[in-house]
C-alpha cells in the first residue's frame, strides 16, 4: 500500500481507500518476465497467479486474479479497509475501482470520475445514480460470494492478537459490533490529531503532544488511546493530577487489555501526589498483568515503604 500525506485528511494509511494509498506501482523482474510497461490497473489478487505462472504451476479453478504476464481484463478491482471497524468500531469501507471510476460504499457513499478527477475530490454519486447502483450490485455480489452467511465481522481475540503483533492497537473489545453509521470521513480530524500527538510524544516534544492529544479527546472523548498517551504526556510534564485523571479515564474505557502501563502511570502520579496507599493497588495490578515490569516493581516497593 501507499502512504497518504494529508490527502482527504489522512496522514498515513488504512483509514480510507483513496488512490493515495491504493494506487501503487508493481515492479516485476525475472528471466521470463517480458520487458514492458503495463499502464492498466492490476490488483494484489493477481500476485499469486503470477507466481504460479512463472513456475508453470496451474492455478486452482477458484483462485481469484490473473497472471500479470497476461493482458488484464476489464474487471473492476476490489478495495477495502476494515481498519475503521476493527480499530475504532466505525463502518468499514468497501469499493470497486475501474480505470475510469471508483465507487466506495460508506455511510455516505462516494463515486469518483478518475479521468477528470484523479485526486478524488468531487463526489459524483448524486449525478450518476444509475452508475453507482450498478457498482453497488457488483460489489454486493462479490461480497456475498466471499462471505459465508454466518460470518461474524466483529473483532475476536485472535484477530486482536494479530493486530497487536503487527503494531496496531485495536481500541474496541473483542465481540464488539461496529457502528455502521459512523463514517470514517467524520473521524479523520480526530485520527490525524491522535497521530500527531503520538508522533510528538515519541519525539519527546510533550508540549506539542499535549495540544494534539487534548484536541483528539475533544473530538472523541471516548478514545482510550488518546487518554493513555495524554496521561503519559502529563507525567513527563509533571502535571500529576492531570496524569492521574487521564490514566483513570483510560482504565475505564474499553478495551481492557495491555493495561499494566496505565496502572503504573496512575500509581506514579499518586506517589507524586503523596498518596502511596492509593498507588499500591494499581501497582499490584500492574505486576499481575506484567510480572517482569521492573518499573512497577520498583514503584511498588517505594509505595509500600512510604505507606508504612
Amino acid at each position: 500500500h501507499g502512504e497518504s500525506l494529508g490527502e482527504h485528511g489522512e496522514l498515513t494509511h488504512s483509514l480510507f481507500v483513496y488512490d493515495a494509498t491504493q494506487r501503487v506501482p508493481a515492479i516485476l523482474a525475472g528471466p521470463d518476465v517480458p520487458v514492458r510497461i503495463e499502464p492498466r490497473q492490476r490488483a494484489l489478487v493477481d500476485v499469486t497467479p503470477t507466481i504460479l505462472d512463472l513456475f508453470d504451476v496451474p492455478p486452482a479453478d477458484d483462485l481469484p486474479g490473473e497472471s500479470l504476464l497476461e493482458r488484464p481484463g476489464p474487471e473492476a478491482a476490489y478495495v477495502e479497509t476494515k481498519s475503521p471497524e476493527l480499530m475504532r468500531g466505525w463502518s468499514p469501507l468497501h469499493g470497486l475501482r475501474t480505470e475510469e471510476w471508483k465507487y466506495i460504499r460508506a455511510p455516505r457513499s462516494e463515486l469518483y470520475d478518475l479521468r477528470a478527477d484523479p485526486g478524488e475530490s468531487v463526489n459524483r454519486i448524486l449525478e450518476q445514480p444509475d452508475l453507482a447502483a450498478r457498482f453497488e450490485r457488483d460489489l454486493s455480489g462479490r461480497l456475498a460470494q466471499s462471505r459465508s452467511a454466518g460470518e461474524d465481522p466483529s473483532l475476536d481475540d485472535e484477530t486482536a492478537a494479530r493486530l497487536r503483533a503487527l503494531g496496531y492497537v485495536a481500541t474496541i473489545e473483542p465481540g464488539t459490533k461496529a457502528d455502521l453509521r459512523q463514517d470514517p470521513k467524520d473521524g479523520a480530524e480526530m485520527v490525524a490529531a491522535l497521530f500527531r500527538g503520538e508522533e510528538a510524544f515519541q519525539r519527546r516534544n510533550f508540549v506539542v503532544a499535549r495540544r494534539y492529544l487534548e484536541r483528539a479527546i475533544e473530538l472523541d472523548p471516548g478514545s482510550k488511546e488518546a487518554h493513555s498517551f495524554l496521561a503519559g504526556t502529563m507525567v513527563e510534564l509533571s502535571r500529576w493530577s492531570a496524569a492521574l485523571e487521564h490514566a483513570e479515564r483510560a482504565l475505564e474505557l474499553p478495551p481492557h487489555w495491555n493495561e499494566a502501563p496505565l496502572h503504573t502511570t496512575a500509581a506514579e502520579a499518586l506517589l507524586a501526589l503523596g498518596r502511596p496507599a492509593d498507588a499500591i493497588p494499581h501497582l499490584r495490578r500492574a505486576m499481575e498483568l506484567a510480572p517482569r515490569d521492573e518499573k512497577a516493581a520498583r514503584l511498588l516497593a517505594r509505595a509500600e515503604d512510604r505507606a508504612r
